[in-house]
């Protein structure tokens, strides 16, 4: 954890960076085990002091080792702003085929207006580059991807994640989040399905709050106009819009 908030040091703090290097003792010698050492990305600074977990993983000898050490350095030289908390180490034995990527706890699907917001959770996350979210209209076949959410790339607290698709077909939906590595390894979740119900005009306002454009979705069961309005804090209209409306197809 990075003890520092924002503009501690500014406008160039420096930051930690921890390596982790673990070894094993052979012959009197310390020698380093396969994949170290590990360089974690610098912990930055955050209002409220974030617990940044981060992780690795390391090959031991095929014939064994008796003793190992974990070795931590801050390849940050001293200055302003390299101050920083460490808690919560541990060593263990990852399971066969090494660590897993992402741990997810859950994935669900609600309506959310015209179109529907998939959430997920996750317990862990190793060498996590992104999470794609796939539809399908009927579970099997023909995924589409929705959007594509950057991953933490190591983490070991729990993450919460979401994504909106505006635009899902009329009646079921079948959602599952693909979760690809740095390496371009990749893994998916278990499918959810979702019954969209459209019975009658659905709005949902995206990318809010914004900053020079924004996104309003709308769904109907009927063909319809709508009209909008844009106002400001003090109630003056700024700008007004008309739409035709065609109801999904199957």
């Amino acid at each position: 954890m990075n003890v520092n908030t924002p503009g501690a040091c500014a406008p160039n703090p420096l930051l930690p960076v921890i390596t982790r290097r673990l070894e094993y003792l052979s012959a009197n010698i310390w020698v380093p085990l396969t994949s170290s050492p590990y360089t974690a990305p610098p912990v930055g600074q955050t209002i409220d002091r974030v617990w940044a977990g981060v992780g690795s993983t390391f090959t031991l000898p095929v014939d064994g080792v008796n003793s190992i050490r974990l070795v931590l350095a801050d390849e940050t030289p001293g200055g302003c702003g390299n101050d920083f908390a460490l808690d919560g180490i541990s060593v263990s034995e990852c399971s066969t085929g090494g660590q897993l990527p992402v741990v997810f706890l859950k994935i669900d699907a609600r309506q959310k207006g015209g179109g529907v917001s998939v959430e997920w959770t996750t317990s862990q996350e190793f060498n996590s580059k992104s999470f794609i979210v796939e539809r399908s209209a009927d579970g099997n076949s023909n995924w589409n991807m929705v959007p594509s959410i950057n991953g933490a790339v190591n983490s070991s607290t729990v993450k919460n994640y979401s994504a909106y698709d505006a635009q899902p077909v009329k009646g079921v939906n079948f959602y599952r989040v693909k979760q690809v590595d740095i390496d371009g390894n990749f893994k998916y979740s278990k499918t959810v399905s979702l019954k969209l119900n459209i019975n009658k005009t659905g709005i949902s306002v995206l990318t809010n709050p914004f900053h020079s454009s924004f996104t309003i979705n709308f769904s109907s069961s009927t063909n319809q106009v709508v009209s909008a309005r844009l106002v400001d804090i003090t109630g003056k209209q700024v700008a007004a819009e008309k739409w035709s409306i065609i109801p999904r197809k199957e």
